[in-house]
């Protein structure tokens, strides 16, 4: 099955626009044959909560969501919902990638920082899973 993800410039640009209202266009990627699927968000901003109209193909589907910092993320969910279908959490595939909002970012926890610390200190080698569907690489 094709997966439809946001990619981080994306989601940046999710973030701001959350905090909008105009209308947008923006592109879902797979990987890693990068085919694209088109879309246009609609965004409201309200005082207190905020309405986003996704229109991907014939299809149009309202969200509405109560203004907060992590908003964007809920979005970007629905979104990849939109496409993919619904999140399964019984499918193995889609345990890898799980949904926006429920990541941590930016969190390393002390054990973590301790064991790169020892593994720096002594001259080791760590592999670090950082979530992106394509390996990093040096050019």
């Amino acid at each position: 099955m094709i997966k439809y993800k946001i990619d981080n410039r994306t989601l940046q640009l999710l973030n701001a626009q959350v905090n909008l209202t105009e209308t947008f266009n923006h592109v879902l990627r797979t990987a890693p044959k990068r085919e694209c699927l088109a879309f246009r968000l609609k965004a409201e901003r309200g005082t207190e909560e905020s309405t986003f109209i996704v229109e991907l193909g014939s299809g149009r589907h309202t969200l509405t969501l109560q203004n907060e910092k992590r908003m964007h993320l809920k979005l970007a969910d629905f979104i990849e919902e939109i496409a993919n279908g619904p999140f399964d959490a019984s499918y193995s595939s889609d345990l890898v990638h799980r949904p926006h909002a429920d990541r941590q970012y930016g969190r390393f926890e002390v054990q973590d920082k301790q064991r790169v610390f020892e593994l720096v200190h002594t001259g080791g080698v760590l592999s670090l899973y950082m979530g992106f569907v394509l390996p990093l690489t040096e050019n």
